[in-house]
């Protein structure tokens, strides 16, 4: 029966913090907080069913009484909240700060005249930033989960870059990897032009992704063309 008492009365205290916990982390206020332990310190009490008088609760163990003044409990259920309060407003502002670098992150990417695009390690694209769009004709919705090149590369780079992504799958390095190249693109609308691609590598959790910044250098091929014209008239 004791045994019983106890596993009830142990869900009941349980019970009582978790839900100090989810008042905690939505409302921030440690005092409803305070009070839903106090409840759940109140139900324990009458669960055991020991209450000698309104200022203790007695409890017998072994044949030996042992009593819980109501101070103590009190003073139990306060510094429960209180480091549950510590806890969660640490975890708060840890969460905070990750939104914010999340959200510094989107607005240079978005604000970059550059497309940028992380694929991973098969190939396929998980980051399309606004620049990528306007500069291949694909919006972000129709390009992520795709294989990055069989939309942006003409088909006669395709099996060179399958080889390039079985290496990279599993040691995170490829013959463009860490280097900056130039090479012929695709548009949607299937209109070849040149890039200037740079590409690095990162590894998350042990898998690795790769992240490419390409820009457009039409204009600048053509005006090299240009100089290389008047140099030979």
């Amino acid at each position: 029966m004791m045994s019983l008492i106890l596993i009830s009365s142990v869900i009941i205290l349980l019970a009582a913090m978790g839900l100090s916990v989810v008042i905690l982390r939505c409302t921030g206020d440690w005092r409803i907080g305070f009070l839903t332990a106090m409840l759940g310190l109140t139900a324990l009490r009458q669960s055991l069913g020991r209450v000698v008088d309104n200022e203790s609760m007695a409890v017998s163990f072994s044949g030996t009484t042992t009593e819980i003044p109501e101070l103590l409990l009190s003073i139990t259920a306060f510094l429960a909240v209180f480091f549950l309060n510590r806890i969660i407003t640490g975890q708060k502002r840890v969460d905070e700060v990750l939104q914010e670098s999340k959200e510094k992150l989107q607005r240079i990417t978005n604000s970059a005249l550059d497309a940028i695009v992380m694929v991973d390690n098969t190939g396929k694209v998980a980051y399309w930033n606004p620049a990528a769009e306007k500069m291949f004709g694909y919006s972000a919705g129709e390009i992520l989960g795709e294989y990055m090149y069989k939309r942006l590369s003409p088909a006669r780079y395709h099996e060179k870059i399958i080889r390039g992504f079985e290496k990279f799958k599993d040691t995170g390095r490829g013959p463009v990897v860490g280097n900056v190249f130039e090479v012929e693109c695709l548009r949607r609308d299937g209109e070849e032009f040149p890039a200037e691609i740079s590409v690095s590598e990162m590894d998350v959790k042990g898998r690795w992704w790769a992240v490419a910044i390409i820009k457009d250098i039409t204009e600048r091929r053509q005006a090299e063309n240009h100089i290389q014209h008047l140099q030979s008239v």
